[in-house]
């Protein structure tokens, strides 16, 4: 989460309405303390709503060491802007770029299994997961007025709404708005106690459905879509997971004696509405309205 806050951070998108979420965020190389970055943004794809009034627009982050020149991090954001001029789609020579990050991405993984031999035996987690495994998350916090002021002042976030009190807080932080990639670090730490011992990860998608406040709760139920092999290695098993972040409310005390379907973390959504409809269809009271966070991770986690 450092690399990817990094890669979107101070990026001069004051005239964005919203932050919708991220695709395909990829560790390419090492990040080392006391290096200097520097960004490269490039606009991918910009789709112009069905009403005419906005518009999705896609942007390629590269975070670059300056010392060498080398990219580290590499990630697609999502924000809504007003509607543009023309739509567009990414290029063949940006699917091409694609490609070959993709490459560099699996040659850092591939790295990072063969150091996993020299990790003493016991040191992973003892019970290995299950496809279909479902996990109630019981840490949950809020973010804090003072932790999202020093958070969002050190990785430079400069949208008023994060940060301007005097102008956006209605009172009790209400007004002022926790930034995009914060929520999603809320979300995934919400998950680190069960979903633990994680040596590589990719952010496949995460979604924004709804601002979060400084002051509001965030916890976190997870489930596991699936556990493909990893071969020539019996002490490391992946993982793709999908974690819900979910507002005031504590997963492992709520949750317990509530039937969740399967659905709910199949639905291919963006929009909040589309999990209201959901919980409302399979009586999911507790979580109508909650839902404000959906992250897609695919992991690789030590076991004893």
């Amino acid at each position: 989460m450092m690399g990817l806050y990094l890669a979107v951070r101070m990026s001069a998108t004051h005239g964005a309405i919203y932050h919708l979420g991220f695709r395909n965020a990829r560790q390419l190389a090492p990040l080392r303390v006391g290096d200097t970055y520097r960004q490269d943004i490039q606009v991918r794809e910009v789709r112009n709503t069905g009403d005419g009034k906005r518009a999705v627009v896609t942007t390629h982050r590269q975070l670059i060491r300056v010392g060498d020149g080398v990219p580290v991090f590499t990630v697609d954001k999502r924000e809504l802007y007003r509607r543009q001029p023309e739509s567009f789609s990414a290029s063949p020579a940006a699917h091409q770029r694609d490609l070959e990050e993709q490459e560099k991405a699996q040659a850092f993984r591939a790295e990072l299994l063969r150091r996993v031999s020299d990790v003493p035996p016991g040191a992973g987690t003892e019970r290995p997961c299950l496809e279909g495994e479902l996990f109630l998350h019981g840490f949950a916090r809020p973010m804090g007025v003072t932790a999202n002021l020093a958070l969002s002042t050190q990785f430079l976030v400069t949208h008023p709404i994060h940060l301007d009190h005097h102008r956006y807080d209605l009172g009790q932080a209400n007004g002022i708005v926790v930034s995009g990639g914060l929520v999603v670090a809320m979300t995934l730490a919400a998950a680190a106690r069960d979903l633990h011992e994680v040596v590589w990860e990719e952010l496949l998608a995460a979604d924004n459905l709804r601002p979060v406040s400084p002051t509001q709760t965030v916890g976190a139920l997870s489930y596991v879509l699936s556990r493909p092999p990893v071969e020539g290695l019996d002490g490391v098993e992946e993982l793709v997971v999908k974690t819900l972040g979910v507002l005031d409310l504590t997963p492992s005390a709520e949750l317990a004696e509530v039937p969740l379907p399967r659905a709910l973390f199949t639905l291919e959504s963006e929009r909040p509405s589309a999990y209201d409809e959901l919980c409302r269809r399979h009586g999911l009271h507790a979580l109508e309205g909650r839902v404000v966070c959906v992250a897609t991770r695919r992991i690789l986690r030590l076991r004893a």
